[in-house]
This record gives C-alpha cells, structure tokens and sequence, in this order.
C-alpha cells in the first residue's frame, strides 16, 4: 500500500505487485535468481519477455530477468553500486543511477540491448 501511494504522487498505477514471501531456505521457485516471480507475472499477464525491461539492484535480479530471456538493467541506488564494483555477471547490462535516469532512457529509446522499449 505505501509503494502504490508513493506512486500516486506521481500520477503512476500498479496492476499488480509480486514478491516472494519465503527465507532462503524454504528453496523455493519464486526466490530469486530462480525465475518463479517472472513466471507468476506471465501467467497474470501473459506478456513477453523479450519485449520486457526487468530494473534491479541486484545479480541475482539480473539472473532472474536472463532466466526467462527478459532483458535487464541494473540501477545504481541500493545494492546496485556495490553489484556493479564486483563486476560479475554484468556483461552487456545497461547500468543507469537510478529510476529516473532509467525512465529516461526507455522514454527516449535509447536502450542498447532493446529494439523497442
């Protein structure tokens, strides 16, 4: 409720917010870098992924996205700086500072690894 509020200052809606409420160890499908919440988000709304941009701050939310063939960025802000400074697994991944810059990007159709964002 508190994310779709903030949204809401913004003029923005949510269709729907997907999460995973299992620990690491209950090894389940939808804890990323396993690509479970992707799939859940196909099956409500059947999208395609290779027309879909994942953002996240993490490796392992990039894995997710590459799991189901969607491409990703990685942002800057939260755990993305430290991401990035390890080097691991980023090769060909857009890094932008933040949601923002992020939103500009795809607003001008400059994303590299997307033909139509």
């Amino acid at each position: 409720k508190k994310f779709r509020d903030l949204l809401k200052e913004f003029h923005c809606d949510v269709d729907a917010i997907f999460y995973c409420p299992h620990r690491p160890d209950e090894n389940c499908e939808c804890r990323k870098p396993k690509s479970g919440l992707f799939q859940q988000i196909h099956n409500q709304f059947n999208n395609d992924w290779t027309q879909s941009i994942a953002v996240g701050d993490a490796l392992r939310d990039i894995q997710a996205a590459a799991a189901v063939g969607c491409s990703s960025v990685l942002v800057r802000t939260g755990r993305g700086k430290a991401t990035q400074d390890k080097g691991v697994g980023l090769e060909g991944i857009e890094i932008v500072d933040d949601l923002e810059q992020f939103a500009h990007l795809v607003g001008s159709g400059s994303c590299r690894r997307i033909s139509s964002c």
